[in-house]
């Protein structure tokens, strides 16, 4: 069985993401699937965080 751990790194980043989701997402979810949309505030919040380019290189403005 291959074992995988989380660097310290991360670790932070995974922190950073459910703190994220807990406060921003979780409480608003159930209405917003109901609506079939959600709150565009959300995008800028996540880029607020860096999740939003967090799979584009650095070298490009990731």
């Amino acid at each position: 069985m291959v074992e995988f751990e989380l660097s310290p790194e991360q670790e932070l980043v995974r922190q950073v993401a459910r703190e994220f989701v807990d406060r921003e997402i979780v409480p608003f979810a159930r209405e917003w699937d109901r609506a079939e949309r959600m709150d565009r505030g959300v995008v800028g919040k996540l880029a607020e965080v860096g999740f939003l380019g967090a799979t584009i290189s650095e070298e490009y403005g990731g």
